[in-house]
């Protein structure tokens, strides 16, 4: 039998959308502008481009903010690199960024929850994989998405989970930690676990687990990631491939 671990956003469900229109929201704070949006329809086209190009780039939900941040000062973010500088530049904002993400995305659950969720689609096909698998107790889902917004987006398409097998990883505890404690407590051999994540940076860093590492190509990635990760070793996969497989990936 083989264990899978997933992320979330790129993986489960296309969060892009959510993500910018908080983030969006969040730098309007920041500026003091005296509105917020409720669409993505209200940011000029050209902009909204730049702002999804850049979404491969992210890491964390205050990176929406900077990438906002960086469109304004007509800061071009042309690859890692120069997202990472920019940030750098700009890094006493950090703090200020976190909270006024995870405040506006806290504040549109609360107010505007069926306007969150349809933010949040799922990737076609992937429910039910979910369904199918979350029956069998060797699937488990690890994202930087708090678990709350994980398990409602869950519970509005009918999919159960045991809670207990949702984690969130967290600059104290990231991706690569909290799998090396479920091979630990659930004795799991690593060449039984499946880990599938749509950012190249965090395979490279959960592959010293040991566990058969996959990127998901229909996530937030580009072709230049995709060849690192073959450099890497790490098998690409496509949403058909995936959905088709279950937990019977041949990583042989």
């Amino acid at each position: 039998m083989k264990y899978i671990g997933l992320d979330f956003d790129g993986v489960i469900v296309d969060s892009v959308n959510e993500c910018l229109l908080v983030g969006q929201n969040s730098f309007l704070e920041y500026i003091d502008a005296p509105n917020n949006i409720d669409s993505l329809n209200e940011i000029p086209y050209n902009e909204l481009i730049k702002l999804k190009y850049s979404r491969k780039f992210i890491r964390s939900g205050e990176d929406y903010v900077f990438i906002c941040m960086a469109l304004n000062k007509n800061h071009d973010i042309k690859d890692q690199n120069s997202f990472d500088r920019f940030k750098q530049k700009h890094g006493n904002l950090q703090p200020k960024f976190y909270e006024l993400f995870y405040k506006e995305r806290l504040s549109m659950f609360k107010k505007k929850r069926q306007l969150w969720i349809k933010l949040n689609p799922f990737y076609p096909g992937v429910i039910n994989f979910c369904k199918s698998s979350l029956s069998m107790s060797n699937f488990f889902i690890i994202s930087t998405k708090e678990k709350r917004y994980i398990i409602e987006l869950l519970k509005d398409k009918q999919i159960e989970i045991n809670h207990n097998y949702v984690f969130q990883a967290t600059n104290l505890k990231n991706k690569q930690s909290i799998i090396n404690d479920l091979l630990k407590l659930h004795q799991i051999k690593p060449n039984e676990f499946i880990f599938v994540d749509d950012h190249i940076d965090t395979l490279k860093s959960v592959k010293y687990t040991g566990v058969q590492c996959f990127l998901a190509n229909w996530g937030y990635n580009s072709f230049h990631q995709e060849r690192v990760a073959i450099q890497n070793k790490i098998p690409v996969l496509s949403l058909s491939e995936f959905c088709k497989t279950n937990l019977s990936i041949n990583t042989n």
